[in-house]
């Protein structure tokens, strides 16, 4: 869901995404900004992933949906319509994220021609302009690289202004401020943990990537509040040409992320260190192989996944349209979060996910009454 302030049009786009673990104040932060930019002159959206999410699989109609799914590989519609976890969809959660990134690339394509319009009508088209931005704050964790890159090759490509607001309060405090949220909004425990352990921060020693050219900001240890809310504020209006990514080719774009290890050894080590944390602190001798078996199915059916998307690239030509429609491997890890967290999302203490019990295990349909999450 994107929330706009209106003004008028500037001649580039800012894209600034938030970044941070559930429970880093980003949602907060964002509010934050709203209110602090309602009355200059900024034209701010602000798109929260998992509210898209939830609308589009709400409000999405079935031709919408069997569009959805006619752009998803055979191998992923099979496989997730089987699963256990079926109140995650896969599908509608790509179509969430490829529609903010649709909608983000729409106005900054337009923002760019229409400047470049004004430019070849009036020498004084960049004054016109210049009184107003338009800023897009982007909402979600954000946690691997290849999540935000598609954001940065937008803006390179526009001539946009990327940045990155960084959240990283001590991981305590983001468990504490998540076991504060009611119902679907409270992440399990073990998730959070485990995404503290992956998560792939922008570092300024990043030489091998192309996030080294990227621009970011983050709180200081010593840094209260109000003075980062400042900083913030004025490092999203600030229009320096720093901000705008350099023209960098394909080979430097990929460079520094060849050196990972094959990806199915990646997503299979991810899931079993995700398992792992979430068993660890069961306590219910009578729950911990039941759960171990349902967290066993969902990584034996996303490493499956991604063993015959592989197949499949090497049976059909590049050209053939199909590998566009298969799901990355950090997509794939991305799923394997959710499906967990809607597999969890039953219990009323994920920190030891045995709340419920001996009275959910008396229950026949037990992984069913689970999958409540969105």
């Amino acid at each position: 869901m994107s929330s706009t302030s209106s003004a008028t049009m500037s001649s580039h786009s800012h894209i600034v995404l938030v970044v941070g673990l559930p429970g880093a104040g980003k949602s907060f932060f964002c509010s934050q900004m709203k209110t602090r930019l309602a009355t200059s002159e900024v034209d701010l959206s602000i798109h929260e992933f998992d509210a898209v999410e939830r609308q589009l699989g709400t409000n999405m109609s079935q031709d919408t949906r069997d569009q959805v799914l006619a752009a998803t590989s055979t191998v992923v519609r099979s496989s997730s319509s089987s699963s256990s976890s079926s109140s995650f969809s896969p599908e509608v959660w790509r179509a969430a994220r490829a529609s903010v990134l649709a909608e983000v690339k729409r106005d900054t394509t337009a923002n760019a021609t229409a400047f470049l319009d004004e430019a070849g009508k009036s020498s004084t088209a960049s004054k016109t302009t210049s009184s107003s931005k338009k800023i897009h704050l982007l909402d979600d964790n954000f946690y691997l690289r290849s999540m935000r890159k598609p954001y940065f090759q937008l803006a390179r490509d526009q001539g946009g202004f990327f940045k990155m607001i960084v959240l990283k309060p001590p991981l305590e405090t983001c468990l504490l401020r998540n076991s504060l949220r009611a119902g679907r909004a409270r992440v399990p425990q073990s998730i959070i943990t485990h995404m503290s352990e992956v998560i792939e921060w922008p570092l300024l020693d990043n030489r091998g990537t192309w996030e080294s050219k990227a621009k970011w900001i983050e709180q200081g240890e010593e840094e209260d509040d109000e003075t980062f809310l400042d900083r913030a504020t004025a490092f999203l209006v600030d229009e320096s040409p720093d901000y705008i990514p350099p023209k960098l080719n394909e080979d430097d774009m990929a460079s520094g992320e060849a050196e990972k290890q094959p990806e199915t050894h990646l997503l299979d080590n991810r899931c079993r260190k995700l398992v792992a944390l979430v068993l660890r602190d069961v306590k219910d001798p009578a729950l911990k192989p039941v759960l171990a078996k349902e967290l066993g199915v969902l990584k034996k059916e996303m490493t499956s996944m991604l063993s015959k998307q592989k197949q499949q690239e090497q049976s059909h030509t590049s050209d053939s349209g199909i590998m566009s429609s298969n799901f990355t491997e950090d997509e794939l890890c991305e799923i394997f979060y959710r499906k967990c967290r809607a597999l969890l999302s039953g219990y009323s203490d994920e920190n030891v996910v045995v709340a419920a019990g001996k009275e959910i295990l008396s229950q026949r349909n037990f992984i069913t009454a689970c999958c409540t999450w969105h």
